[in-house]
């Protein structure tokens, strides 16, 4: 993933249409995936799910909630969200730092959902504007100034989305909505226990946390170019 400024101008003679159908192919382009890191990551993927499984076989309350296994989706958001402030701090020019806010507010809004602080040890003031109303305004508010911003110059931040979509950082970020919404399909759907719930959120928390350190360290090579 380069983002060089070429990439992002909107003068450009191909139209915003077709840098969208060539960065879906590019996704999926077999020639462009590389096997070897692939089977790695699956590899270590499938130790940590076992590693979870044999840890929920001797303790079962791991996969309840505020428990070790929401503990661990809310630690690799949140190491997520500070990753993707790098970026922003290292980005080279406003498309950039659009997206990255864009991305940083999604982690975000992850993780406000997923932790529930009305069960936790923390102070009043925190349980007040993590859940409800005084919630929904803030974090509303906060998609508003993303749209504004996106809004003063879409042309450039979408070819900037295009750039990065094809990249290793984006299919794992789409990986990572996958697992997301299959945790929420088995939850509403399916009923499932807790754990496998848990241990899909899980999965999906390691790869946010995955693509924003492969965002941040293209972000910090381009800007030292």
């Amino acid at each position: 993933m380069r983002w060089q400024r070429n990439e992002m101008n909107p003068d450009q003679h191909q139209t915003l249409g077709s840098s969208c159908r060539q960065a879906i192919q590019r996704v999926f382009a077999p020639r462009s995936v590389q096997l070897k890191p692939v089977l790695a990551w699956l590899a270590l993927y499938s130790a940590i799910t076992a590693g979870w499984y044999m840890l929920w076989q001797g303790n079962p309350q791991i996969a309840e909630e505020n428990c070790a296994m929401e503990s661990f989706e809310a630690l690799c958001l949140l190491v997520g969200i500070l990753l993707l402030g790098g970026a922003i701090h290292s980005a080279a020019g406003a498309p950039q730092r659009i997206l990255l806010f864009g991305l940083t507010l999604f982690y975000l809004t992850v993780l406000v959902l997923e932790v529930d602080t009305r069960n936790m040890s923390v102070p009043v003031w925190v349980v007040r504007i993590s859940n409800g109303t005084i919630r929904n305004l803030w974090l509303g508010g906060l998609w508003v100034i993303a749209a504004a911003l996106f809004l003063r110059q879409p042309r450039p931040v979408l070819s900037c989305f295009f750039s990065w979509l094809p990249s290793a950082a984006g299919r794992i970020m789409l990986c990572s909505g996958l697992f997301w919404g299959a945790a929420l399909i088995a939850e509403k759907q399916f009923h499932v226990s807790f754990f496998v719930e848990e241990l899909l959120e899980c999965n999906a928390a390691l790869l946010t946390v995955q693509s924003a350190w492969l965002t941040f360290r293209q972000v910090r090579h381009d800007s030292c170019q």
